[in-house]
C-alpha cells in the first residue's frame, strides 16, 4: 500500500479532504465510540445521507470496518487531540488528520498513551513516549523521517497526507477505500460545535 492508492480521496472527497480527521479504533462498536465524546445518537445512515448539522452542534459519523470502528469528522477532533486519552482507553487509536490550512497530524495511542505524533509535512519532526516507533513503516511509504540534508539530492515529492494513509493501513490492516466510505453505514452523532461562540 502506498500513497498513490488514495489517489482517489481528494478527487472523490473534494470537501471531506479540506477538513477532516479519521480515526480508527480497535474492538469498539460505534455506539461506545460515540458515548466516549459525550455525542447524542441521531440514527444510522448511508454516506450521502447524513443529516446536516443541526443549531446545537455538528454531525460525527462512526461505522464499523472489520474489528475497527471508523470515526469520521469535518469540524472537530476528537481523534487527534479533544478526547485521545478517552478514545484510546484499553484500546489502539490509529488517527488522521488535516485542516484547510495544510496543518496535518498523524496518531498512534494505546491505552490513553500517545506513543507517535507527528505532522505528515514534517515527518522527521515526531513527539510521543515511543517516537521512533515507526520509523521503518513510515520511510516505507515514502514520510520523511529525517530532517532536509542539503548535501544529496531531494527525493522524489509524495502526497504527505495519502502517504500517511498507507502508514494508517499497515497499523489498522483494513483497507480504507472509496467503497468502504460511500458505501457504509454510520451511527451520527450531535457533538458541541468547536467554533460556535461562547458568552464571555
Amino acid at each position: 500500500m502506498t500513497a498513490a492508492d488514495f489517489a482517489w480521496f481528494e478527487r472523490s472527497e473534494p470537501r471531506l479532504a479540506q477538513c477532516f480527521t479519521l480515526t480508527w479504533l480497535a474492538g469498539l462498536v460505534p455506539e461506545r465510540v460515540v458515548r466516549r465524546i459525550d455525542g447524542r445518537p441521531v440514527g444510522y445512515y448511508g454516506w450521502a445521507d447524513l443529516p446536516a448539522a443541526p443549531d446545537d452542534g455538528v454531525i460525527v459519523a462512526v461505522t464499523q470496518a472489520a474489528g475497527w470502528a471508523l470515526m469520521v469528522e469535518t469540524y472537530t477532533r476528537y481523534g487527534v487531540a479533544d478526547a485521545v486519552a478517552e478514545l484510546s482507553k484499553d484500546t489502539r487509536l490509529v488517527a488522521d488528520f488535516r485542516n484547510v490550512e495544510l496543518d496535518g497530524r498523524f496518531l498512534l495511542a494505546e491505552n490513553g498513551r500517545t506513543l507517535v505524533e507527528f505532522d505528515p509535512y514534517t515527518a522527521y519532526e515526531r513527539t510521543g513516549a515511543r517516537p521512533d516507533l515507526l520509523v521503518d513503516a513510515m520511510t516505507a511509504v515514502g514520510l520523511k523521517v529525517t530532517g532536509p540534508d542539503l548535501s544529496v539530492p531531494s527525493p522524489p515529492e509524495i502526497p504527505e497526507t495519502e502517504a500517511a494513509f498507507a502508514l494508517t493501513e499497515r497499523l489498522v490492516t483494513v483497507p480504507f477505500t472509496e467503497d468502504l466510505l460511500s458505501s457504509s453505514k454510520y451511527l451520527a452523532a450531535v457533538v458541541p460545535d468547536p467554533y460556535a461562540s461562547r458568552p464571555s
